[in-house]
């Protein structure tokens, strides 16, 4: 407790203010780059497949946004990316809906 009052004397506003924006420079670049993931759906899935690409629950979302969005050879590859990793109904269907749009 004593050391306190000593180190007060040794800092002033200005290097407070210095060491708090240093601080507070890399955690607003962290937020900036983050919030880009919100941006749609699409962004959304496709951040958390680069960020987890062993979840078959990613892939599966990813393959129904791309859907979606009449982009059914990219939908196709996230069902069946999340078919290898773990088959569930929803992927089977889902891959099943693309395959119909695309008359297969």
């Amino acid at each position: 407790m004593i050391v306190l009052p000593e180190l007060a004397k040794h800092i002033n506003e200005k290097k407070v203010f210095v060491a708090v924006c240093l601080f507070c420079v890399p955690l607003v670049l962290q937020t900036y780059f983050y919030n880009s993931a919100w941006k749609s759906n699409l962004a959304l899935w496709e951040r958390g497949t680069e960020s987890d690409p062993i979840s078959s629950f990613n892939f599966m979302q990813l393959g129904a946004t791309l859907f979606d969005l009449k982009r059914y050879a990219e939908a196709k590859t996230a069902y069946d990316k999340s078919i290898n990793i773990n088959p569930s109904a929803g992927a089977l269907m889902g891959r099943g809906r693309v395959l119909t749009e695309q008359k297969q």
